[in-house]
């Protein structure tokens, strides 16, 4: 699990979609990824500046796709913030 962190692949464009939408209102995340690694894997995605909130199903107790992540997701915007500030 140490090295889960360390893998990080993100797909050609994701930068600059994700510039773009940040143009447009906050970025969040939501992943049924373990909140520790889920943090780590953002903050060396190069992307953690355009992050405003991570939500795991760790955190939230709900995991994908059941309705009530998105629920809880709001709730953990509301939270907590591991990228910038708006």
């Amino acid at each position: 699990m140490e090295s889960l962190p360390d893998t990080v692949v993100l797909v050609d464009g994701a930068r600059e979609a994700c510039e773009a939408l940040s143009t447009f209102g906050e970025i969040g995340i939501i992943t049924n990824g373990i909140q520790q690694v889920q943090n780590r894997r953002i903050a060396n995605s190069g992307l953690a500046d355009l992050v405003t909130f991570v939500a795991t199903s760790e955190e939230c107790g709900h995991a994908k796709p059941r309705t009530c992540a998105s629920s809880s997701t709001r709730c953990a915007w509301r939270v907590r913030s591991p990228g910038r500030a708006r």
